[in-house]
């Protein structure tokens, strides 16, 4: 279950609450959007007692390298030789810092020394205190008489595919996006009345999955003159109300088989924002759509991942709407969030618990964001498909995207 903190009087995060986080916020160096975003995954994930307790090899935790070989991690600090040999002993051969003007700066091992003097320049006395790096892997040599492994797919790459068998849409264009680790997220695009351009949504199923009721909401979302992009991208059908960690695997009548599809990973871990930006490269790239029009609507699970992809995923998105789920540490995720934000939620909500929306929309405010929010009184999580609600979600949905994707 989520933890939400820092909740004022009824329910709700106070103004001086949001104000005394953004004073420590300015106090810290600058961050690239994606590092902090990072180090915001890693305190909401609860790191045990301290950085100190949890530090590996001179970082807050292992490095996990993408499949494009760059890992957001946070050094605890030290010296420039004691940085040196931190990225090193992790098997990068740069890293990536910020320096107090918000220039990205990067060290290079064994590179020349009008790069690294730079670094050197920039970071003279080493780091005080955790900070946020990127480091990029040391590349593998190739062994002499071996045939090298062709390349993967550029993520976010896309053919078209055929429809799964036995699944009805409205629309007969299917895609296959290539996505990190060799997955494919099979996606149904599904194209408004004229010949556009038109704004273009991604559609982000909850934790129940890929199923027929997001090409039925794709299709609502789509008369209203977006082209949406509803894929699977985690594949698996999961109980909704289970452990959002360890969920119960079902099967649903409604559910569309993916077994090619990206493994369900941790709400808010950064290879699941992974597998969401890949489906956003792929919408952009579209035909009849405007690429500077981009929209992310996330349910459930998909909510917390579309707001966490709006934060960390260096892919333009313009405006996001959360139904029924936010992360925890709101004021901070606030601090990375410049896209405008819908947050539609039952305040009575048992799974995701609604201070954690209320949180992050008052750090939004407090920063002079586009925000907008509607709490549903007395309703809990599933206002989107378990409730009379539906319509009215839908309409905000959409009056909100048109308002924020519209000229």
């Amino acid at each position: 279950m989520w933890v939400a903190s820092d909740v004022g009087p009824g329910g709700r995060v106070s103004q001086g609450q949001v104000l005394s986080e953004l004073e420590v916020q300015v106090a810290m160096p600058t961050l690239t959007r994606r590092a902090l975003a990072a180090a915001v995954l890693a305190v909401a994930l609860g790191l045990p007692g301290s950085f100190a307790e949890a530090q590996t090899a001179g970082l807050a935790s292992p490095p996990v390298f993408s499949n494009l070989g760059h890992a957001y991690v946070v050094f605890m600090g030290g010296s420039l030789d004691e940085f040196e040999a931190v990225v090193v002993a992790n098997g990068a051969s740069r890293a990536w810092a910020q320096d107090a003007t918000g220039q990205l700066v990067v060290l290079a091992i064994g590179g020349p020394a009008f790069v690294n003097d730079r670094f050197r320049a920039a970071f003279p006395a080493g780091f005080a205190g955790a900070t946020a790096i990127v480091l990029t892997r040391a590349s593998q040599p190739t062994i002499a008489g071996t045939t090298p492994t062709p390349a993967p797919p550029t993520v976010g790459s896309w053919t078209t595919t055929q429809a799964p068998s036995g699944v009805t849409s409205s629309s007969a264009e299917w895609i296959a996006v290539a996505a990190p680790d060799g997955k494919t997220i099979l996606a149904n695009v599904i194209r408004p009345d004229g010949a556009g351009p038109h704004p273009v949504v991604v559609l982000l199923h909850g934790q129940s999955g890929f199923s027929t009721d997001f090409l039925d909401l794709g299709e609502e979302i789509a008369d209203a003159g977006n082209v949406v992009l509803v894929g699977c991208w985690f594949a698996g059908n999961y109980d909704g109300a289970s452990d959002p960690d360890v969920p119960t695997p079902v099967t649903l009548p409604e559910g569309i088989p993916c077994p090619d599809g990206p493994t369900l990973k941790a709400v808010t871990s950064t290879a699941a924002i992974d597998d969401v930006a890949a489906l956003v490269v792929a919408a952009k790239t579209l035909s009849g759509v405007r690429s500077d029009r981009v929209g992310l609507v996330g349910n459930s699970r998909g909510s917390i991942v579309g707001l966490l992809t709006g934060a960390a995923s260096t892919e333009s998105i313009q405006a996001i709407v959360a139904i029924g789920g936010a992360p925890p540490g709101g004021p901070l995720l606030a601090a990375q969030i410049t896209e405008a934000v819908l947050l539609l939620q039952g305040d009575a909500d048992s799974v995701v618990p609604v201070v954690n929306a209320q949180s992050l929309e008052a750090g939004l405010i407090a920063l002079g964001r586009t925000v907008e929010s509607h709490y549903y009184p007395n309703h809990g999580h599933g206002i989107l498909f378990d409730t009379p609600l539906h319509a009215d979600a839908v309409t905000r949905t959409t009056t909100f995207l048109s308002a924020q994707l519209g000229d």
